[in-house]
């Protein structure tokens, strides 16, 4: 590809999440493919998307518990159909959306999540953990913070980490230790859901630039205070 300040061209902005799906919310799989045909047939060279980080209450792409992770709404359930780890009647039984022009995000957080946690749970079946643990090593400048802290919010009844028991807000050794002890699925599935979203994610991108499409990212202006980051390297903030 040219250097940037050298190419001259245009493209389209599309929310992932507004991309057509049977799923409730639009997703890396097949509409994803099609929209970047779409794109390199009409000339176009960007697809500019917003935020793909994890959201939280009120679904705003832009506020996000991680400036690093992946939205594992937008995880492909066909996908993982194909690599056998969910059932074409498991997904189509689900109940995503009651209109398919809009996203019921209740009904995903509702649903979605113990979908994926039956493809977490065969995933393990078969043997997938030591692949897992692999990844996690590899994005440990992040990841292990990040499925800690999700396991421990969820633990908590999804409160803040400002308001957790002092240990685990202030990152208590011992407490962080029992932890990762007393929440070891818990973490695991957190990494299972973004080897998945990266798999898909990094699988549509090398489709795209074969294309001649290339994808254009957006960050939130600020990390936000209810985010892994903050809660892991709070020195670096000004609270």
């Amino acid at each position: 590809m040219k250097n940037l300040t050298d190419l001259r061209a245009s493209g389209l902005l599309l929310a992932i999440s507004s991309l057509p799906s049977k799923h409730g919310i639009g997703t890396l799989g097949e509409e994803a493919f099609h929209f970047i045909d779409f794109l390199h047939a009409s000339g176009q060279t960007f697809w500019q998307m917003l935020p793909i980080g994890p959201t939280g209450y009120g679904d705003s792409p832009y506020q996000s518990s991680s400036s690093y992770a992946g939205n594992p709404y937008f995880i492909d359930l066909d996908l993982l159909c194909a690599d056998g780890l969910l059932s074409v009647q498991e997904v189509e039984e689900t109940p995503f959306c009651t209109d398919p022009s809009y996203v019921d995000y209740g009904l995903l957080y509702k649903h979605r999540r113990p979908l994926l946690r039956k493809a977490f749970l065969r995933a393990l079946e078969r043997g997938d953990e030591t692949d897992l643990l692999a990844f996690m090593r590899k994005e440990e400048s992040w990841l292990p913070d990040f499925a800690l802290y999700t396991a421990i919010k969820k633990q908590n009844g999804e409160k803040p980490w400002i308001k957790w028991p002092a240990p685990l807000k202030n990152r208590d050794n011992e407490a962080i230790r029992q932890a990762k002890e007393q929440l070891r699925e818990e973490i695991l599935f957190e990494v299972f859901l973004q080897k998945q979203f990266f798999t898909q994610w990094e699988a549509m991108k090398r489709y795209a630039n074969r294309k001649g499409v290339y994808l254009m990212g957006d960050l939130p202006i600020y990390v936000s205070e209810d985010s892994a980051e903050v809660w892991a390297n709070p020195h670096l903030f000004h609270m």
